[in-house]
């Protein structure tokens, strides 16, 4: 996945410093992403997990 990560401003440092309770002058923010990928191999019907953004996909394979 390409992600967009600007460079962190001040305004960005302390809105991670306050969420984290540390500051980090080396922080960095990026843009939300989710993925849910599943494989379509069910033994009991498939469910409508796609509905609600779910991917099914035919086979899945580990990346190496």
């Amino acid at each position: 996945v390409d992600r967009i990560v600007p460079a962190a401003t001040p305004e960005t440092l302390q809105e991670i410093a306050d969420q984290l309770g540390v500051y980090d002058p080396c922080a960095i923010a990026c843009e939300p992403f989710r993925q849910w990928v599943i494989e379509d191999n069910f033994v009991n019907g498939r469910p409508a997990w796609d509905k609600v953004g779910a991917q099914f996909l035919r086979m899945l394979c580990r990346s190496k």
